[in-house]
């Protein structure tokens, strides 16, 4: 008898009336467009990693934290403010010459080759 008026009371607690949670991935898809222009303007604000060149490390910065289709408008908006994607690090090395040998960057690299 008392777990019945346990679960009755939980029944009927405001918790138990709540609506169920939204799914993580339809969150996330709803929260998509505004997520992706706000990580699309943090690299721009972000200062320089280290002694690496300012350009550079923007973009170093924006490839390391975006998916390939925020990166390419990402890499429009860099371009239009007269950024290169071929800045390069302290070593002379490009972005592109950086994540040649990577695995499955291949969006990346078709986005920077030169």
């Amino acid at each position: 008898a008392m777990a019945h008026m346990a679960m009755a009371s939980m029944a009927m607690s405001p918790m138990a009336m709540a609506p169920m949670p939204m799914a993580p991935m339809a969150m996330a898809s709803m929260a998509m467009a505004p997520m992706a222009m706000a990580s699309m303007a943090m690299p721009m604000t972000k200062a320089p990693m280290g002694n690496e060149d300012a350009e550079f490390s923007i973009l170093l910065h924006a490839f390391r934290s975006m998916r390939p289709e925020d990166f390419a408008r990402f890499l429009s908006r860099y371009r239009s403010l007269g950024y290169s994607t071929e800045a390069t690090n302290r070593q002379g090395q490009t972005l592109y010459q950086i994540i040649s040998s990577y695995r499955n960057v291949e969006p990346f690299k078709a986005l920077l080759r030169p």
